[in-house]
């Protein structure tokens, strides 16, 4: 996808997304810890976002004709509208990857690594699960389930079981969003290796932090 800078209209395009930053490809490259202010030009209309250059290279292979600088900028500022692209291109990579494998009946979306983290520790690794939804679902039904990692631009996906519901009223009472309680039956295509694998590279990057 093409982006401009709107201070220097520098024109560039996209090497690859998340949700905490941008690859990028452009005939200028800027040095760290150079600030951008951008607007991505998506299928929906203009996207703008801001951030902080990261990294910044020459191209291994260039020519006249190509984009001869990279660089990964670390998102600063972003709208609900660039979340919005980020699940509906992870949701149609998952069609094109499982479209014979694997029918979806529900997804919760975890928009960074940290996010994950927490959820593992309270939940999931407890068998556990608890996905927003207005669907309804009868106790002990089995579900298709996945959950989209915006940071990582990744999928995992399982089955589990109902094990409880919050309907209207609960989450009122509860002050919780309505959804349903699962118990982790098996993650699939696996999964599970891929989710122990992140968390332990989250575990590691937090001690060196500390």
């Amino acid at each position: 996808m093409r982006f401009t800078w709107e201070d220097t209209r520098i024109f560039g395009f996209t090497i690859d997304f998340s949700s905490g930053g941008l690859g990028i490809s452009a005939k200028r490259g800027i040095n760290p810890p150079g600030i951008l202010e951008m607007r991505l030009t998506a299928p929906e209309g203009e996207i703008a976002l801001k951030g902080q250059v990261r990294w910044c290279r020459k191209a291994a292979r260039t020519s006249a004709q190509m984009f001869v600088f990279e660089m990964g900028v670390q998102l600063t500022e972003r709208s609900q509208a660039y979340i919005d692209l980020l699940e509906d291109m992870i949701s149609e990579m998952e069609e094109r990857r499982h479209a014979h494998d694997f029918k979806e009946d529900l997804h919760v979306t975890y928009e960074t690594q940290f996010q994950l983290l927490q959820e593992y520790d309270a939940n999931i690794r407890h068998d556990g699960l608890f996905i927003p939804t207005d669907k309804t679902f009868e106790k002990m039904q089995e579900v298709n389930f996945s959950i989209h990692l915006l940071e990582l631009m990744a999928v995992l996906h399982g089955v589990g079981r109902v094990i409880y519901s919050v309907n209207a009223e609960d989450s009122e009472r509860l002050n919780k969003p309505k959804g349903i309680g699962l118990q982790i039956q098996e993650f699939l295509f696996g999964d599970k290796d891929d989710l122990h694998l992140m968390i332990e590279e989250l575990r590691a990057k937090h001690r060196r932090r500390g």
